[in-house]
């Protein structure tokens, strides 16, 4: 915790496992032994001790937005977002490195808070002190005593009554013994001490040795150990008084499970004692120090331990195993809690102010990049300013909440305009998604249109328009946001572009070879989106395109490619070509596999025309059909090969397209080479290794 904001943060998310757990502790207040009641209030300790939001998610509800929400509206502050890095208070950490969070009031309040965690916790430790050192008188001055008295009886120890009945106790009931001391203006005997343990009793005190039994099993089981935990827990949330409510219920549960293990211990009329030796210490002053276990506890905590003791019961060795599926039956919601992103409801933010509604964006993290593009094009074809403050950089968010305050649209925003409406129902593809470097991808964004007429009949062309805008997703902190280069453009391109890509009209990754008389090219395309439409289990049907973003979503993806040959021999030689037939291998990491058969899918499913799935050259391939091209015969498989043959003609262009095709893929990313092996009439051959142009960019 490191700002006013990130401590309410913290403390509002450990309120909220505070209350989950009081419901399910009174649920089954009868159904838990007192050691796993005790024992549940370690959830409650992993809230106090886990910042807040470690896992993304928060106990009750979703705090994050509450806490955005109201800082937003009292110190107009968007460009930032609440963190906690500790659950612990850092004075001299702040947000933006050094210095001040920039509102004085709040960092005066946090000042306050840090100074109460300091004073509560000076307070205790020189309670603790004070008390040590007062114990420690009472050891010299018994000392003293001793020693008069050994002078006294002519040289005879007379030895501590009080340390003779403890040493015989513990030893009757099997337990270690301790220090004792007498010491007078307390009411009760307590432990105080963690590694140099004493028991203190009252001077003149009645010496029971079941009072003695409570003391020696909080000895055991290190009880005051437990108790500095608690007050450690109660100094930094000092100013939370349910916590600081939790943290007397948890003493008293620790009281209460000492009372069950002395009852263990004791028989039928033993067990009545005990509880009329508690109903005697109701009435007494009680202050509770740091450091110490006592077996008085406050009047109105004793009651509760005597109701207890009343229907004390042995509880079988199954319990333990009921007891242990029982929290974690309620652990569940209690550590799951809410995740952000739950906030948004079907194709919209949940109507509420328009401060809310940024903050809920700002609290939802993108974790994959495909998440944020996913965000960024819904936001896009929506107009929705929340969604696109979902990926956005923090640096924007003042300005995209002053824009959505005025009334504003994404289409609104610089490099944001649209040629025309969005097809939304089209849904949006990522052109050329790949790594730029470590956490940085790119891409192009592409969705339909829904207009933008140049005087063509775009149903007789079978072309429509698109907008496309260059993207770049990358890592801001732990999320992922989306920044646009560049400004959209119209594009014309067929009407199945968001189905598969168009090598024709939008960039493509281009591979080049130049063999003896050809130049082989390769245009490889791919397109990604994250599933927006359900469908029935046998696929024939599917629902309209969802508008709500996926945050945490993965891609799915399809390719495209073309290969042709550029004739670059001398002309009067053109004509002595009639076939060129091919086979070629997708190669994706050449390091990986330099040379042997690739078998990383290039597609989904073998394809072709004419037929049977054949990897292997064959010459004979013909090809039918008639034309300046002559016959064509082309296919794909699942193990990265492609192949086919096409007969020229007579007359024939000096560009020839070979090959192009297209399906579904499992993988992204730029392929680092093709290997295609080329022949001609069937006699000459050449093995041609296809190198990314210009480094691997992209080509119009």
């Amino acid at each position: 915790m490191k700002d006013f904001w990130s401590f309410l943060l913290q403390t509002l998310t450990a309120s909220g496992a505070a209350v989950l757990l009081l419901a399910a502790k009174a649920m089954f207040r009868d159904k838990l032994s007192p050691r796993w009641q005790f024992a549940s209030w370690g959830l409650l300790g992993l809230a106090l001790l886990i910042p807040a939001g470690s896992f993304g998610r928060y106990a009750l509800v979703n705090w994050p937005a509450f806490v955005e929400t109201v800082k937003s509206v009292l110190t107009g502050e968007y460009g930032t977002l609440t963190r906690v890095s500790a659950p612990l208070p850092l004075p001299f950490f702040h947000r933006e490195g050094a210095g001040l969070s920039g509102n004085t009031v709040f960092d005066g309040i946090y000042i306050v808070y840090v100074a109460g965690v300091a004073f509560f916790l000076m307070r205790y430790a020189v309670l603790y002190l004070r008390l040590r050192l007062a114990l420690k008188r009472v050891e010299k001055e018994n000392a003293r005593r001793a020693l008069r008295s050994f002078m006294r009886d002519g040289g005879q120890w007379g030895g501590s009554g009080a340390q003779a009945f403890v040493d015989a106790a513990a030893e009757k009931y099997c337990l270690a013994s301790c220090r004792v001391l007498e010491a007078e203006g307390i009411e009760t005997a307590f432990i105080c001490g963690v590694f140099r343990p004493v028991l203190v009793f009252p001077v003149n005190m009645r010496m029971d040795e079941k009072i003695v039994l409570h003391e020696l099993l909080h000895l055991k089981h290190r009880d005051v150990l437990w108790g500095l935990v608690i007050c450690l827990f109660r100094c930094l949330h000092w100013c939370n008084p349910l916590l600081w409510m939790c943290a007397d219920l948890a003493g008293n549960d620790l009281e209460a499970l000492c009372d069950q293990r002395a009852l263990e211990r004791l028989s039928g009329e033993e067990r009545r004692d005990y509880g009329c030796i508690l109903l005697d210490m109701a009435g007494g002053k009680y202050a509770k120090m740091p450091g110490t276990s006592s077996v008085a506890n406050g009047g109105k905590n004793i009651r509760r331990r005597i109701t207890a003791i009343v229907r004390f019961k042995k509880y079988p060795a199954g319990m333990g195993v009921v007891s242990v599926c029982i929290l974690l039956l309620f652990s569940v919601p209690f550590l799951a809690g809410t995740k952000p992103a739950a906030v948004f409801g079907k194709g919209s933010v949940l109507p509420d102010s328009r401060a809310a509604d940024m903050a809920r964006a700002r609290t939802i993290r993108c974790t994959t990049y495909a998440g944020a593009f996913d965000t960024y094009a819904k936001a896009v074809l929506t107009g929705n300013i929340p969604y696109l403050a979902m990926c956005s950089p923090l640096g924007e968010q003042n300005l995209l909440a002053r824009v959505y305050r005025e009334g504003g649209r994404v289409g609104s925003l610089e490099k944001m305009s649209l040629p025309a409406a969005a097809d939304v129902q089209s849904g949006y593809r990522i052109y050329n998604l790949a790594r730029r470097k470590e956490d940085v991808w790119e891409g192009l964004l592409v969705f339909g249109l829904l207009g933008y007429c140049d005087g063509t009949d775009s149903e007789e062309t079978g072309e429509r328009w698109y907008a496309a805008q260059n993207v770049c997703a990358k890592k801001e902190n732990d999320r992922w946001v989306v920044i646009p280069e560049g400004e959209f453009r119209a594009v014309r391109a067929d009407s199945w572009a968001l189905m598969f890509p168009d090598i024709d009209r939008f960039p493509a990754w281009c591979y080049e070879a130049k063999g003896k008389n050809f130049t082989l090219r390769m245009r490889w395309q791919t397109a990604a989106s994250v599933e927006s439409r359900s469908q029935d289990v046998l696929g024939l049907w599917s629902s309209a395109f969802e508008a709500t973003p996926q945050p945490d979503s993965f891609f799915s993806y399809s390719y495209s490619h073309g290969l042709t040959a550029d004739y670059t021999g001398k002309p009067e030689d053109k004509g002595h070509y009639r076939q060129i037939g091919f086979n070629g291998r997708i190669v994706w990491n050449r390091e990986e596999d330099p040379a042997s058969e690739n078998r990383n899918y290039f597609g989904s499913h073998a394809s072709g025309s004419g037929g049977s799935g054949n990897t292997a050259f064959d010459p004979s391939l013909k090809g039918s059909g008639t034309g300046s091209l002559g016959g064509k015969f082309s296919g794909s498989s699942t193990d990265g090969t492609f192949w086919g043959s096409i007969s020229l003609g007579e007359i024939w262009e000096d560009t020839v397209r070979l090959e192009e095709g297209g399906s579904t893929t499992t993988r992204a990313g730029i392929p680092d080479c093709f290997i295609v092996k080329v022949r001609f009439d069937g006699r000459s051959e050449e093995e041609l290794t296809l190198e990314p142009v210009e480094g691997g960019g992209t080509c119009e």
